[in-house]
This record gives structure tokens, C-alpha cells and sequence, in this order.
């Protein structure tokens, strides 16, 4: 579970390639089994690895088993992308590792509280993937022989109803423009472009009076962008950056260029319809992401995550005898500092230093707080190892709340940010008063 976590979540985008690809199948196949396990009656072990390792050849080998394995993994972990790779089945023998580790732990029970720490880190290192993969961006549209031509690449010859590949005929002399129009007319019809907005605005009467036509809310555009762009700060954020109009039989059709989002077209009936880059590099209007899907909350939910597991170390500390003070208070200092440094948050904006390396001291720290958590486990006993679990619980729960009310569209994200920055510290400090309290009852001499 440990190299799945440090291999996926840091070493993968330090250093992608065949070893990092092939060492996450490997261990995701040795951990996988028990998690599935879990789900099926009587722990069923040997149906779970042939469950696991059917499941596993199915999304590896087919694209609709890596399609509906993406969706899945978005779901639990945020924009993903998982990809058919039929190599991979190179790593099929680990589940003979998980087996016989499985028949060497049999005669083992593992006390709940194990299992209930356990399993959520087995579950974040199962649903650490790939981020979405770069697609092309939309950037220049302009008219070549009767086609509607986008960045030299793709064309469409029916007002934009369907794009294919292109490739310039021979006979053609004229270069692409460098540029596109952000405005064009067609008679007393004209269309702007709103800048650094996925904005349409449009004149009837030669551009003399202005109006909105189609657009993109913010909100929904800043969902976009997380999930075709993510993490990547080098590229240009999605917004409308070239238009072009067209006469069509029955009217005209506008024809929008916006960016990673792919392009928007009007047809000649005034319904806009947005098409999308498919995986292999195709356009189509089913490829187009749903502006009614909930916006990517991964980074959001790790930090939540994180203060869960931080709020936990401080149960366990306020609960520490007298005689291990300095070891209790050092747990949250080590596990506060290993939290921030994990968090996505810049530093390296900051700290002129590489993600990778930042994140791998924050794991470090956040080990080094949990090994000593655990030597402080025992004086709280088992209810008070509950209590410190119920308590980081709780604050998860304070933070990824909000943020989940703001990717369904319900709160803005700086309304659901305010109400963290409340809720969190207030269900902390109260939950840890309140453990401090329950420790001092337990202590107590009787009257």
C-alpha cells in the first residue's frame, strides 16, 4: 500500500514511464483483492482475486472497460483517465503474491481499529491515477475552399454538423492565418467574441447594438479547466479565440474556437451545440464534457483527507498521559507540518523547490506522525482510539461537505471556502476539548 501511494501520488509524475506504469499495476493488484474482498460475503478470497484480475484484463484490453473504469475512477478520485493497455497484463502474476499472502495471514485477525485505518489509505492508494492526458486545443478557425478549417487540422464541410481530419490539398497555395477574427459579419448579422470568456455576443443590426448569445458561466468554465487541464498552471486557460461565420442554406451558422473545450457551433436555427476532443484526437459532439457534471473536487477532497487524518493525531495526543507530553504535542506539530507540505497548494511558487520532492517530505512527516501516534494508541485504549478516528472523521467531513455542495453547483467554491475556514476549526477544537474532557473522567479517582 505504501510504494502504490508514494508511486502513484509522486514518483508517476516525476518520473512517467514503463517502470512507474508497471510498478503501480503491481502493487494495485496486490491490494486490490482484500479491498474487494471486503464487499463480498464471508470474504470470499479467492473469488475476489479472480474478480480482481478478471476485472483488471477487461479494462486493459478493451476500450469500454477503460472508458467505464475512467468514469468510475473520476467518481471516486477526481478527473482520471485510464488507459487499454494490453502490457499491462504483464503484472497479472502479483495477484499470486496477494494470494499467497492472503494464506499466510489466514490464521491472523486483525483488530477492527486496524482495519479501519487501513482501509481508507488502501482505498487512496487503489484510486491514485493518471490525470486526464493532454488533449488538442481550439484555437484557429478560418474558411478554406467551402470548409470550415480549425489550427490546420480538422475540417467540416457542413456548417460544422460533423469534423473530420484534413489535410490542405496540394493545389492549395495560401498558408493558414496565424490568427483567427475574434468579430465577423455576414450581411446585418455579426458576432464578437468577450475577451478571457467562452463569450458570444451578437448584433442584428450591423453591429451598431450588442448583445449576449451564448456563453459558458464561470463557474462551469473553471470546472472545465480542471477537468481538461488540471494541475498543468503552463497553459492557457479555456476561453472563446476565434470565430468565424458561415452562409448555409436557411441562414447562417457561427462556428466558436475555445481552446481545450474544443468548439462551439451555432446552427442555422440558433441552437448551439458544443463538440469535444475524443481520446484519439477526433471531434465530436459526444466527446463534449456535460456542463451539468460535477466539477473535479480531487484536490479539495486530499485536503480534506489530510485535515481528517492531522484532527485524528490531535485526539490521540490530548489523550496521552502526562509522561509522554512532549511525544503527544510533537504527533500534530509533525503531522501539521507533513499535511501543508502535501497539500496542493504551490510552494514551489513560493520555495523555488519541485512538487516531488516537497511532497515526498510531507509523506515522510506524516509517517513519522503516525509511528509515533501509535506508540500513544494505548493510553486512551480502544474507546479512546475510536474517539481520536470519530473526531478526524468528523473534521473530513467539516471540509469535504462544502466542497461537494460547491462541485454539484449548490455553493460558490469561495462561499464553500468561508464555511470551512469556520466549520473545521470549530468541530476541531470542540472535539478535541471534548476528548480532553473524556480523559480526565477516565482518570479521575471515584467519590
Amino acid at each position: 500500500m505504501i510504494v502504490l501511494l508514494l508511486n502513484d501520488h509522486i514518483l508517476k509524475h516525476a518520473w512517467p514511464g514503463f517502470v512507474t506504469g508497471k510498478l503501480s499495476d503491481v502493487a494495485g493488484l496486490v491490494v486490490a483483492p482484500p479491498l474487494v474482498a471486503l464487499l463480498l460475503p464471508r470474504r470470499a478470497d479467492l473469488a475476489a482475486t479472480i474478480l480482481t484480475g478478471a476485472l483488471f484484463t477487461v479494462v486493459k484490453t478493451t476500450e469500454t472497460g477503460a472508458e467505464a473504469a475512467s468514469q468510475i475512477w473520476t467518481t471516486l478520485a477526481g478527473s482520471s483517465r485510464v488507459l487499454a493497455d494490453p502490457t499491462d497484463l504483464l503484472a497479472l502474476p502479483a495477484l499470486a503474491l496477494a494470494w499467497w499472502v492472503r494464506q499466510r495471514s489466514r490464521e491472523r485477525v486483525a483488530a477492527r481499529w486496524h482495519v479501519i485505518t487501513a482501509v481508507p489509505l488502501a482505498v487512496l492508494a487503489v484510486t491514485a491515477t493518471a490525470a486526464h492526458p493532454g488533449m488538442p486545443t481550439a484555437e484557429i478557425l478560418y474558411l478554406q475552399h467551402g470548409a470550415i478549417v480549425l489550427d490546420g487540422r480538422y475540417a467540416s464541410r457542413d456548417g460544422g454538423a460533423t469534423w473530420e481530419s484534413y489535410e490542405p490539398p496540394a493545389s492549395i497555395t495560401e498558408h493558414a492565418p496565424s490568427m483567427g477574427s475574434r468579430a465577423a459579419c455576414l450581411r446585418e448579422h455579426c458576432y464578437r467574441l468577450v475577451r478571457d470568456q467562452v463569450k458570444v455576443l451578437r448584433s442584428g443590426d450591423g453591429g451598431r447594438t450588442w448583445a449576449p448569445e451564448w456563453e459558458i458561466p464561470r463557474e462551469r468554465v473553471v470546472m472545465l479547466e480542471r477537468e481538461l487541464i488540471g494541475d498543468r498552471q503552463y497553459e492557457t486557460g479555456i476561453a472563446s479565440a476565434s470565430l468565424v461565420v458561415v452562409d448555409r442554406p436557411g441562414g447562417h451558422v457561427v462556428v466558436v474556437a475555445n481552446r481545450r473545450d474544443g468548439v462551439a457551433v451555432r446552427d442555422v436555427g440558433g441552437t448551439w451545440r458544443r463538440f469535444g476532443f475524443t481520446q484519439d484526437g477526433g471531434l465530436l459532439e459526444s466527446a463534449a464534457i456535460p456542463l451539468d457534471r460535477p466539477a473535479d473536487d480531487g484536490a479539495e477532497m486530499l485536503v480534506a483527507g489530510l485535515a481528517a487524518a492531522w484532527a485524528a493525531l490531535l485526539g490521540l495526543a490530548v489523550q496521552a498521559r502526562r509522561s509522554r507530553r512532549v511525544r503527544a504535542w510533537l504527533t500534530p506539530v509533525l503531522g501539521g507540518l507533513g499535511a501543508l507540505l502535501t497539500a496542493p497548494i504551490p510552494y514551489e511558487q513560493k520555495l523555488g523547490g519541485g512538487p516531488p520532492v516537497l511532497d515526498l517530505l510531507g509523506v515522510t512527516l506524516m509517517i513519522c506522525a503516525v509511528v509515533l501516534a501509535w506508540s500513544l494508541a494505548a493510553d486512551g485504549g480502544a474507546r479512546g482510539t475510536v474517539d481520536a478516528l470519530a473526531l478526524g472523521v468528523a473534521v473530513g467531513l467539516s471540509v469535504a461537505a462544502p466542497f461537494k455542495a460547491w462541485s454539484v453547483g449548490w455553493l460558490d467554491h469561495g462561499v464553500a471556502l468561508a464555511v470551512v475556514a469556520v466549520a473545521a476549526p470549530v468541530v476541531c477544537l470542540t472535539g478535541a476539548a471534548y476528548l480532553r474532557y473524556l480523559t480526565g473522567s477516565r482518570t479521575s479517582s471515584p467519590t
